[in-house]
């Protein structure tokens, strides 16, 4: 039972932090190979919203869409990684981001310690820039999945899109909040749905 799960978890507990996430069958992972019968997507979206709901009673925010946070103690990295922020990151593997023009910039450090230790100033970083169609998706897909919201008043500024008071009409699960498009709970569960819903009506207007 979830509920049991994760209400052992909060009882008595210091935490002001949780992810929630449904599991995801990796192909070619020892589990995949076992087929194990797992619930379908109605299933999957019934059982995270008597979760979200139960970590509500229990104090917790749901700021992202896998993410809840007690007492004001949102992720700082999350939600300049959701709300589509320069951050850096330090160590193997780590990535960093950056903006400029409305254009992404990945950069990726070696994923072996050696290789990292081996690599003074950041020489052995490599670098993706993404196309401007790349970068505007991403930055919709992020804000619709964070509860900060899209923020419209970078959609027009920085990705050169008109938005009009109509543009979100009958998007179910979202409403404009300050210049913002901003998720409900039922949003989040449909978040990939919006975004494409959102970028097919920009286009359209372009």
């Amino acid at each position: 039972d979830p509920l049991k799960g994760v209400q052992a978890l909060c009882s008595g507990s210091p935490s002001t932090h949780l992810g929630v996430y449904a599991l995801t069958l990796e192909e070619g992972t020892p589990l995949f190979k076992r087929h194990p019968s797992l619930p379908d997507d109605d299933m999957q979206a019934r059982i995270l919203g008597s979760v979200w709901s139960a970590l509500g009673k229990w104090g917790f925010e749901h700021y992202e869409v896998s993410n809840f946070a007690r007492n004001g103690k949102r992720g700082l990295h999350n939600c300049r990684y959701w709300g589509y922020r320069p951050y850096v990151g330090l160590g193997p593997g780590a990535a960093s981001t950056a903006f400029k023009d409305g254009l992404t910039r990945r950069f990726d450090t070696k994923k072996s310690v050696y290789g990292y230790i081996s690599s003074p100033r950041f020489n052995g970083v490599s670098c993706e820039t993404l196309t401007k169609e790349e970068s505007l998706e991403e930055f919709v897909l992020m804000g619709l999945r964070y509860k900060g919201g899209l923020d419209l008043g970078r959609l027009e500024s920085e990705f050169c899109c008109k938005v009009t008071p109509s543009l979100f009409d009958g998007l179910d699960g979202y409403s404009v909040e300050n210049d913002r498009l901003v998720p409900s709970n039922e949003g989040l569960l449909i978040a990939d749905y919006a975004a494409l819903e959102v970028l097919n009506r920009l286009s359209q207007q372009s």
